[in-house]
């Protein structure tokens, strides 16, 4: 079990931490039941600071309970890990706003961020131009004069869902024909808007943060994604698909390592991305954790593909405590972090 790195960080404030995650139904899939055993795994590393914890799914019956609580006025913060409301992850926000109207203190992002950010990636990138923070140009299947105007290749990917999801590599296109059809196709089979967006062709970084709204984060050092040359060569895009991320037994998921911490600190590459990923904490007004994830050009310059807030927290496999690790922060050091950075409650 991971231990604390000895370094000092003040106490839990907090008689009980409660991990809110998924709720559970019949059918529910493999992965979706995973959002429960993370809760309890996380919520065994933060017990051994010696803070009770429990656990609840995310239903009326929990926030009844947890209203309950807040009127006695016990001490007491959620944990949010809540990624699918009634298993649909477009509806993730409702559990944000639920604990924002209950006044309950909370880890992680509030619904406003998280709608601006991971629900709406159009919201994202036009707020980063407002902003002046580079972000790779798009099209969608109502604005396509980029694609005829612009140099490619383009990546379809959604607006909405992430994990790389529904990304092959014959996601990526020169023709604006083909991404045009292949946006309506996703639409239809998957739901929510779909666009093209120009494909970066260089490097891969993803930097985390944690600190609180209006105050410059915690930034932890970078994440390098490594594609092995031998198996994405000319005729493989260096593209991290739905099957290089999850499948464990495919070629591609075998050729893809990541790097933390790689960079010296003074790297001209290392200053931009911390200044870009400072940059958009304060922006888009963001608080708890997050990830921002960057691809290079041909030049060095980094491009902003996606800010996650409330990124996954996978104990053994994230691109939070991996990073943390290579700075000697353990994984209940980060947890601690993100707690006291927690939404306080209201009246």
């Amino acid at each position: 079990m991971p231990k604390s790195s000895g370094n000092p960080l003040p106490p839990i404030p907090y008689d009980e931490v409660v991990m809110l995650h998924d709720h559970p139904y019949p059918q529910s899939t493999p992965d979706e039941l995973f959002n429960i055993t993370l809760a309890e795994n996380l919520g065994s590393l933060i017990s051994t600071t010696g803070v009770k914890v429990s656990c609840r799914s995310f239903c009326e019956a929990s926030l009844q309970e947890l209203a309950s609580r807040k009127s006695r006025s016990e001490n007491f913060v959620v944990f949010n890990l809540v990624e699918n409301v009634e298993r649909k992850p477009e509806w993730q926000p409702r559990a944000m706003q639920a604990l924002e109207d209950l006044g309950v203190a909370f880890t992680g992002t509030d619904a406003k961020t998280l709608l601006a950010c991971d629900a709406d990636k159009f919201r994202m990138k036009e707020a980063l131009i407002h902003h002046g923070l580079p972000t790779p140009i798009w099209a969608t299947r109502n604005y396509t004069k980029p694609l005829y105007e612009q140099e490619g290749p383009w990546l379809v990917k959604s607006a909405l869902y992430h994990g790389s999801f529904n990304i092959h590599q014959s996601s990526i296109s020169n023709d604006p024909t083909y991404l045009l059809t292949l946006m309506q196709e996703y639409e239809d089979a998957h739901g929510g808007l779909w666009f093209a967006e120009q494909f970066v062709n260089g490097r891969e970084f993803y930097i985390g943060l944690i600190g609180q709204r209006g105050a410059p984060p915690e930034l932890l050092p970078e994440a390098e994604i490594i594609y092995n040359p031998e198996v994405f060569n000319a005729g493989r895009h260096a593209l991290l698909t739905e099957s290089g991320k999850w499948d464990e037994s495919g070629e591609e998921f075998k050729a893809i390592q990541a790097r933390f911490g790689g960079l010296a600190p003074q790297d001209p590459l290392a200053i931009t991305l911390r200044t870009l990923s400072s940059q958009c904490w304060m922006a888009l007004n963001m608080s708890g954790y997050a990830r921002v994830d960057f691809r290079t050009d041909h030049s060095g310059q980094p491009y902003i593909l996606e800010i996650n807030t409330n990124p996954y927290l996978g104990i053994d496999d994230s691109y939070i405590f991996q990073p943390a690790a290579s700075m000697g922060m353990s994984v209940i050091d980060v947890l601690i972090k993100i707690i006291l950075c927690a939404h306080p409650s209201r009246p």
